[in-house]
Protein backbone atom coordinates (compact mmCIF):
# COMPACT_ATOMS: atom_id res chain seq x y z
CA UNK A 1 0.00 0.00 0.00
CA UNK A 2 1.28 3.21 -0.84
CA UNK A 3 1.97 6.43 1.29
CA UNK A 4 -1.14 8.28 -0.06
CA UNK A 5 -3.32 5.56 0.61
CA UNK A 6 -1.70 4.77 3.96
CA UNK A 7 -2.81 8.26 5.32
CA UNK A 8 -6.44 8.15 3.55
CA UNK A 9 -6.77 4.56 5.42
CA UNK A 10 -5.33 6.13 8.60
CA UNK A 11 -7.23 9.16 8.37
CA UNK A 12 -10.66 7.41 7.44
CA UNK A 13 -9.71 4.78 10.56
CA UNK A 14 -9.53 7.83 13.13
CA UNK A 15 -12.73 9.34 11.87
CA UNK A 16 -14.60 6.60 13.16
CA UNK A 17 -12.95 6.49 16.72
CA UNK A 18 -13.82 10.49 17.22
CA UNK A 19 -17.18 9.92 15.78
CA UNK A 20 -18.21 6.42 17.36
CA UNK A 21 -19.62 8.05 21.10
CA UNK A 22 -21.31 11.17 19.25
CA UNK A 23 -22.47 13.16 16.45
CA UNK A 24 -19.49 15.69 15.38
CA UNK A 25 -19.77 18.63 12.79
CA UNK A 26 -17.32 18.73 10.30
CA UNK A 27 -15.37 22.00 11.47
CA UNK A 28 -14.81 20.55 15.00
CA UNK A 29 -13.54 16.98 13.26
CA UNK A 30 -11.25 18.51 11.65
CA UNK A 31 -9.72 20.02 14.69
CA UNK A 32 -9.80 17.01 16.02
CA UNK A 33 -7.83 15.25 13.87
CA UNK A 34 -5.35 18.21 14.08
CA UNK A 35 -4.35 18.24 17.59
CA UNK A 36 -4.17 14.60 17.43
CA UNK A 37 -1.52 14.33 14.62
CA UNK A 38 0.29 17.53 16.28
CA UNK A 39 0.44 15.27 19.66
CA UNK A 40 1.74 12.33 18.19
CA UNK A 41 4.40 14.34 16.11
CA UNK A 42 5.44 15.34 19.32
CA UNK A 43 5.60 12.48 21.33
CA UNK A 44 5.89 9.65 19.10
CA UNK A 45 7.65 12.03 16.36
CA UNK A 46 5.55 11.03 13.43
CA UNK A 47 1.72 11.93 12.99
CA UNK A 48 -1.26 9.51 13.39
CA UNK A 49 -2.94 9.89 10.32
CA UNK A 50 0.14 11.43 7.64
CA UNK A 51 -2.50 13.81 6.83
CA UNK A 52 -1.82 16.96 4.63
CA UNK A 53 -3.51 19.89 6.00
CA UNK A 54 -4.64 23.07 4.21
CA UNK A 55 -4.75 26.79 5.47
CA UNK A 56 -8.55 26.85 4.02
CA UNK A 57 -12.02 28.76 5.21
CA UNK A 58 -12.05 27.39 8.86
CA UNK A 59 -9.37 24.93 8.82
CA UNK A 60 -6.56 23.55 9.07
CA UNK A 61 -8.38 20.86 7.49
CA UNK A 62 -7.30 17.60 6.08
CA UNK A 63 -6.85 17.61 2.34
CA UNK A 64 -8.60 14.40 1.88
CA UNK A 65 -11.33 14.74 4.37
CA UNK A 66 -14.09 15.02 2.33
CA UNK A 67 -13.40 12.39 0.35
CA UNK A 68 -12.64 9.68 3.29
CA UNK A 69 -15.97 10.72 5.00
CA UNK A 70 -17.89 10.19 1.36
CA UNK A 71 -15.65 6.82 1.24
CA UNK A 72 -16.88 5.61 5.07
CA UNK A 73 -20.54 6.93 4.56
CA UNK A 74 -20.55 5.00 0.83
CA UNK A 75 -19.92 1.93 2.98
CA UNK A 76 -21.66 2.45 5.74
CA UNK A 77 -19.59 2.58 8.28
CA UNK A 78 -20.02 6.70 8.34
CA UNK A 79 -23.78 8.46 8.51
CA UNK A 80 -23.94 12.33 7.39
CA UNK A 81 -26.71 14.97 8.57
CA UNK A 82 -26.77 18.08 6.99
CA UNK A 83 -28.84 20.97 9.35
CA UNK A 84 -29.49 24.43 8.19
CA UNK A 85 -28.19 27.05 10.95
CA UNK A 86 -29.17 30.49 9.30
CA UNK A 87 -28.01 30.75 6.19
CA UNK A 88 -24.94 28.13 6.54
CA UNK A 89 -25.24 24.20 6.65
CA UNK A 90 -24.13 22.26 9.56
CA UNK A 91 -22.44 18.64 8.54
CA UNK A 92 -22.35 16.07 11.43
CA UNK A 93 -21.22 12.78 11.82
CA UNK A 94 -21.46 9.82 13.55
CA UNK A 95 -20.05 6.26 12.86
CA UNK A 96 -22.29 3.35 12.17
CA UNK A 97 -21.84 1.32 15.43
CA UNK A 98 -24.02 -1.60 13.67
CA UNK A 99 -21.27 -1.62 10.60
CA UNK A 100 -17.96 -0.76 12.23
CA UNK A 101 -15.93 -3.03 14.73
CA UNK A 102 -14.28 -0.45 17.05
CA UNK A 103 -11.81 -2.75 18.68
CA UNK A 104 -10.42 -3.73 15.48
CA UNK A 105 -10.38 0.19 14.14
CA UNK A 106 -7.91 0.85 17.33
CA UNK A 107 -6.00 -2.34 17.02
CA UNK A 108 -5.33 -1.35 13.10
CA UNK A 109 -4.14 2.58 14.46
CA UNK A 110 -2.18 0.82 17.16
CA UNK A 111 -0.14 -1.09 15.15
CA UNK A 112 1.70 1.57 13.82
CA UNK A 113 3.66 1.93 17.22
CA UNK A 114 3.75 -1.95 18.14
CA UNK A 115 6.97 -2.01 19.45
CA UNK A 116 8.08 1.13 19.63
CA UNK A 117 8.73 3.62 22.74
CA UNK A 118 6.28 5.07 23.69
CA UNK A 119 3.87 3.15 22.85
CA UNK A 120 0.94 5.18 23.25
CA UNK A 121 -2.46 3.48 23.72
CA UNK A 122 -3.83 5.14 20.36
CA UNK A 123 -8.01 4.65 21.36
CA UNK A 124 -7.07 6.71 24.60
CA UNK A 125 -5.51 9.69 23.05
CA UNK A 126 -8.84 9.99 20.14
CA UNK A 127 -11.11 9.53 22.92
CA UNK A 128 -9.20 12.25 25.53
CA UNK A 129 -9.29 14.71 22.61
CA UNK A 130 -12.66 14.64 21.57
CA UNK A 131 -14.18 14.24 24.95
CA UNK A 132 -11.97 17.23 26.20
CA UNK A 133 -12.95 19.50 23.20
CA UNK A 134 -16.90 18.70 23.05
CA UNK A 135 -18.24 21.65 25.35
CA UNK A 136 -15.47 23.80 22.86
CA UNK A 137 -17.24 24.91 19.82
CA UNK A 138 -16.18 24.67 16.21
CA UNK A 139 -15.80 28.84 15.77
CA UNK A 140 -13.64 28.53 19.16
CA UNK A 141 -11.64 26.06 17.57
CA UNK A 142 -10.79 27.65 14.85
CA UNK A 143 -10.00 31.14 16.13
CA UNK A 144 -7.61 29.21 19.16
CA UNK A 145 -5.60 27.25 16.03
CA UNK A 146 -5.56 30.78 13.90
CA UNK A 147 -3.85 32.78 15.91
CA UNK A 148 -0.85 30.04 16.09
CA UNK A 149 1.70 28.32 13.54
CA UNK A 150 1.68 26.74 11.24
CA UNK A 151 -1.39 28.39 10.24
CA UNK A 152 -0.40 32.00 10.75
CA UNK A 153 2.37 31.94 8.89
CA UNK A 154 1.24 29.97 6.12
CA UNK A 155 -0.31 30.91 2.42
CA UNK A 156 -3.94 30.33 1.89
CA UNK A 157 -4.54 27.05 0.59
CA UNK A 158 -1.07 26.20 1.27
CA UNK A 159 -0.39 22.45 2.97
CA UNK A 160 0.82 23.56 7.08
CA UNK A 161 3.98 22.05 7.88
CA UNK A 162 2.70 20.58 11.57
CA UNK A 163 6.72 20.83 12.97
CA UNK A 164 6.01 24.73 13.21
CA UNK A 165 3.33 23.78 14.91
CA UNK A 166 5.08 22.25 17.49
CA UNK A 167 7.79 25.29 17.52
CA UNK A 168 4.83 27.36 18.80
CA UNK A 169 5.24 26.46 22.46
CA UNK A 170 2.54 28.23 23.84
CA UNK A 171 0.03 26.68 21.58
CA UNK A 172 1.66 22.67 22.09
CA UNK A 173 1.62 23.70 25.86
CA UNK A 174 -2.26 24.73 25.90
CA UNK A 175 -3.38 21.30 23.93
CA UNK A 176 -1.03 19.15 26.02
CA UNK A 177 -2.56 21.14 29.34
CA UNK A 178 -6.40 20.27 27.82
CA UNK A 179 -5.82 16.92 26.31
CA UNK A 180 -3.70 15.74 29.82
CA UNK A 181 -1.32 14.22 28.04
CA UNK A 182 1.11 12.64 31.05
CA UNK A 183 -1.77 9.86 31.47
CA UNK A 184 -2.19 8.88 27.54
CA UNK A 185 1.03 9.09 26.25
CA UNK A 186 3.21 6.72 28.52
CA UNK A 187 5.78 3.71 27.94
CA UNK A 188 3.79 0.55 27.87
CA UNK A 189 5.76 -2.92 27.09
CA UNK A 190 6.05 -3.08 23.58
CA UNK A 191 3.12 -4.64 21.81
CA UNK A 192 1.05 -4.18 24.79
CA UNK A 193 -2.95 -4.49 24.03
CA UNK A 194 -4.99 -1.02 24.06
CA UNK A 195 -6.39 -0.56 26.99
CA UNK A 196 -8.76 2.54 25.16
CA UNK A 197 -12.40 3.01 25.04
CA UNK A 198 -13.29 1.72 21.72
CA UNK A 199 -15.06 -1.82 22.08
CA UNK A 200 -18.74 -1.75 21.25
CA UNK A 201 -20.65 1.50 20.65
Amino acid sequence: MDHESTARDRLGLAVLLLTRRRAVNRTSLNKYLFFIDLLFLKHCERSLTDADYLKLDFGPVPRDIRDVCQELEWLGMLNEERRVIGRYFEYLYTANAERVDFVTVAELLGSLFSGKSPSPDVASVIEQVERRFQHTTASELSQRTHRHEPWRSALWGEVLDLRQGLADTELVSWLEGVVGVSTIFVNRAPGAASTGHASGS
